[in-house]
């Protein structure tokens, strides 16, 4: 029997949103891929974007797609960098960071991508990077 004023108080849910972002090297010049988001707007970061569990079957996958997706380059992972938990633009995002390597340099940016570059990774820390991106490359 529920009595008036004792039912259970219930704390909203603190669901994570899983998604993947993905550090491009170029192989031949040990450049890193930075970009500028229409999420991201003046900070920098790495391509990426939610985790889409209808065509991904994990985050490598989405992390594959996502950083194809938003350059046009031809990318290889290579391995997990780590998660990042952020409510930096969306609350509660959970990002999944690999590193991925490419042959090319030609970035053919999507429409998601406001702007780019390839920065040595000492470089790239002279930009005004979002939280995770810091993160990942003091991790690099």
């Amino acid at each position: 029997m529920i009595i008036p004023g004792n039912q259970p108080r219930f704390k909203k849910s603190e669901l994570l949103i899983p998604s993947a972002s993905t550090l491009i090297v170029h192989r031949q010049s040990g450049k890193v891929l930075f970009v500028r988001s229409t999420t991201t707007k003046e900070k920098w970061g790495y391509p990426g974007g939610r985790i889409d569990f209808k065509q991904d079957k994990n985050p490598k996958d989405a992390a594959l797609r996502e950083g194809g997706e938003e350059t046009s380059l031809k990318i290889e992972i290579k391995r997990f960098l780590g998660i990042y938990i952020t409510s930096e633009y969306d609350p509660n995002f959970r990002i999944h960071c690999f590193i991925a390597e490419s042959d090319e340099d030609k970035v053919k940016p999507s429409k998601e991508i406001i702007d780019w570059k390839w920065l040595r990774p000492e470089e790239g820390l002279n930009l005004d990077l979002t939280i995770s991106a810091s993160q990942a490359l003091e991790d690099f």
